[in-house]
């Protein structure tokens, strides 16, 4: 992929990065699974999964730790959900992502674990986390953007990523279904 006209914008709101009429990665894929996948996805809002939700929940405690009780609500263990004060708390934190207790306990020790890898030293270089990117596809014409999560100044770019089984075998299983190969391309293509 040849792109041309590219715009970085550094600090642009996520809805605001989504709202962008473009094609991203994983539009990508929904074009790759069918048209119809495709044509779905741009017409209907899709509710995270729970996976989503841990990853978002990681990917903030990581790299954003500052804005997590923003994004994350940690359910009291007190909290039914099915009881009136159960529905009221869930009203109360319903823009948050909602996590048990012991949820949110794995949550910190996977960014505890990040930040004590020695490849995590990356941080204290000048960085920007969820840089927007847009472009052009030369041969196409077509729109493009991508979002890394982490953009380093020597040009390293970091995306975080969750996996229910990180050993080698499982992790390149999950790699392919995900389509991470074809997102460090578009990266790679757009930066």
């Amino acid at each position: 992929m040849s792109i041309q006209n590219r715009h970085i914008n550094w600090d642009m709101p996520a809805e605001k990065y989504h709202a962008v009429d473009a094609l991203s990665k994983s539009m990508m894929s929904k074009i790759l699974k069918s048209p119809a996948h495709y044509k779905a996805a741009l017409e209907e809002h899709q509710e995270p999964s729970k996976a989503m939700q841990l990853g978002t929940a990681i990917h903030t405690a990581v790299l954003e730790p500052h804005l997590y009780s923003q994004v994350v609500a940690v359910i009291p263990p007190d909290i039914d959900g099915r009881t009136k004060e159960g529905k009221a708390w869930k009203e109360q934190h319903k823009s948050r992502i909602h996590l048990a207790h012991a949820e949110d306990i794995d949550v910190q020790g996977v960014a505890n674990s990040v930040r004590r890898h020695p490849f995590w030293d990356i941080i204290h270089l000048n960085h920007k986390i969820e840089a927007s990117v847009f472009a052009e596809d030369i041969e196409t014409g077509i729109p493009l953007k991508a979002r890394p999560d982490l953009w380093v100044e020597d040009h390293t770019l970091v995306d975080v990523k969750t996996t229910d089984d990180a050993s080698p075998e499982a992790f390149s299983r999950t790699i392919t279904s995900f389509g991470y190969h074809i997102q460090a391309a578009h990266y790679l293509a757009m930066t």
